[in-house]
């Protein structure tokens, strides 16, 4: 399990055998291959090893470093605690641009 911070320490998500859960334990979205897919069966954005990238144009919109959520202008907007796979972190990553 991974837990999906702000700056303030605040727990936003976790991120449960590949998919993002709120506070209530409600499944938001999970991955499936290098899809991030909704609850509606959208695909909301991909996966790039540590980058989340957009569905449009894949531009990166988000990354991770070092248990850090890291913006497109290389500010720290967030942290990622706990132990998962490179996709979980990325999928978590992208859990803090998608619904915080």
């Amino acid at each position: 399990m991974i837990k999906v911070q702000n700056n303030i320490n605040q727990t936003l998500f976790q991120i449960i055998d590949k998919k993002i859960k709120n506070s209530q334990g409600q499944v938001l979205a999970h991955l499936d291959g290098n899809n991030i897919i909704n609850s509606m069966g959208q695909i909301i954005m991909t996966i790039d090893g540590n980058k989340g990238l957009s569905i449009n144009n894949d531009t990166p919109l988000v990354s991770h470093s070092d248990g850090q959520i890291i913006n497109t202008n290389g500010q720290i907007i967030g942290k990622l605690i706990g132990q998962g796979s490179t996709e979980e972190y990325t999928l978590g990553a992208c859990a803090f641009i998608l619904y915080a």
